[in-house]
């Protein structure tokens, strides 16, 4: 049931999150995390490989731009923690926070990886607070315990929202919540053509 993309390896959830909650609910994906001496997350990193592409422009020339979505979240998080963006193909960086992006240097900090494992439930709304993060999505993979928990913990602690984990590769054809906050948990159906009406289950599980 999972489908390559043309950036990359998708799953189940991300790809059933598209097409069964409306189209203001947007799940982004958190690349990675720079870590503190102490091993401590400090900072959410944000990896491309080139900055350019022919279908969305070139992402830092357009960072302020207002259809630019993706760099508007990220400024929403700098406000709350730093972001550090790398182009992966050059190895140039920039240093995002409190929205001001700027050109940096390598800050040579160990980095943690979480694409495609931990994810922002992002609420649209119009406006001038259009972003509005209301959960921390972590796909265990069947992991117990599961390491990344910890570290989303840390960033859903900043955010002031839940933590909700995630399951889509225990049974087929369903996927398995548990807002860890609440202690709920349920499981939603996925149908091949991945349609389907998740809003009940976000209510239920209390992230909207």
């Amino acid at each position: 049931m999972v489908r390559k993309r043309n950036w990359g390896v998708s799953n189940v959830f991300s790809e059933a999150h598209r097409r069964c909650l409306p189209g203001n609910f947007c799940l982004w994906d958190v690349d990675g995390f720079m870590l503190d001496g102490t091993g401590e997350p400090c900072a959410i990193y944000e990896g491309k490989f080139k900055m350019a592409s022919v279908d969305r422009g070139n992402f830092i020339e357009s960072f302020y731009h207002s259809n630019n979505l993706q760099s508007s979240f990220l400024q929403k998080m700098s406000q709350v923690i730093p972001v550090w963006i790398c182009e992966e193909s050059t190895n140039n960086w920039w240093y995002l926070n409190n929205t001001i992006l700027v050109k940096a240097e390598n800050p040579e900090m160990d980095l943690y990886k979480t694409e495609n494992r931990i994810y922002v439930e992002d609420i649209l709304t119009s406006g001038f607070y259009r972003h509005n993060p209301s959960g921390i999505f972590v796909r265990t993979e069947g992991e117990k315990p599961c390491d990344l928990v910890g570290i989303a913990e840390r960033l859903a602690y900043i955010l002031n929202v839940p933590t909700v984990l995630v399951n889509d590769i225990f049974e087929e054809g369903q996927v398995h919540f548990k807002n860890q906050d609440k202690d709920i948990q349920l499981k939603s159906e996925v149908l091949e053509s991945f349609e389907g009406d998740w809003l009940d289950d976000w209510k239920n599980l209390e992230i909207v």
